[in-house]
């Protein structure tokens, strides 16, 4: 699985609910490259230096140089953001493999209870109907966070581009009942909980055949 973080510039509004689950048998997740920040970096020289962050150290007799970035307060936060998402959907395909648990933890701790109830539903039709998640030997399931916008206090949206690749079977019998391909371009709405960022709708904004990047322009 494959996971990045690309900052690109879209306008797109926040929307609905469980795109996982529109389209039962697929999932998508896994991790991101650090948000880049505009914030400089300073550079000071001194026989005692304090470490922030990242830091490059290059030591003499008497003196060190240390490159420090600064924590950026707004960049840290949409990096949070980006990890829920991420978290998010590698939680769904993880409930989604069999044995199928519309009970796995990870679903309740990455939306609200709100989100979670749609995700649970599908969980459970599945179980019931002894469908589950199987990955593809290529495992070509990736999550790429497009972008985080923080409009008002306590909420942000996520723009991400979801590719799946993941097949839905038969428990019973094996075959494969669902192996249609695709990526999604997702908006995801997220609400600040008590200090924890959580999904609580998501929206398909567009779908493109096979497993390929989604179309920004």
């Amino acid at each position: 699985m494959t996971f990045r973080w690309i900052p690109v510039v879209l306008t797109v509004t926040a929307a609905l609910l469980a795109a996982s689950c529109s389209n039962p048998g697929r999932g998508d997740p896994e991790a991101i490259r650090p948000i880049p920040t505009t914030t400089p970096v300073t550079t000071t020289s001194s026989t005692t230096t304090t470490t922030t962050l990242a830091t490059t150290t290059t030591s003499s007799s008497s003196t060190s140089t240390t490159t420090t970035q600064p924590v950026d307060p707004e960049a840290a936060t949409k990096q949070e953001i980006a990890q829920v998402v991420i978290d998010a959907r590698e939680a769904i395909l993880e409930a989604g493999y069999e044995p199928v648990d519309p009970t796995y933890p990870a679903i309740r701790e990455s939306f609200t209870e709100y989100g979670a109830k749609a995700i649970v539903e599908a969980l459970s039709a599945m179980k019931a109907d002894g469908r589950a998640f199987r990955k593809t030997d290529e495992d070509l399931e990736t999550v790429i966070v497009l972008t985080v916008e923080l409009p008002f206090e306590n909420e942000a949206v996520a723009i991400a581009c979801v590719i799946s690749d993941a097949v839905e079977f038969d428990v019973s019998t094996g075959r494969i009942v669902n192996d249609d391909l695709g990526s999604r371009l997702v908006s995801y709405k997220l609400v600040n909980d008590g200090g924890t960022w959580l999904i609580n709708t998501a929206d398909t904004l567009a779908r493109y055949p096979g497993v390929a990047s989604c179309a920004t322009d």
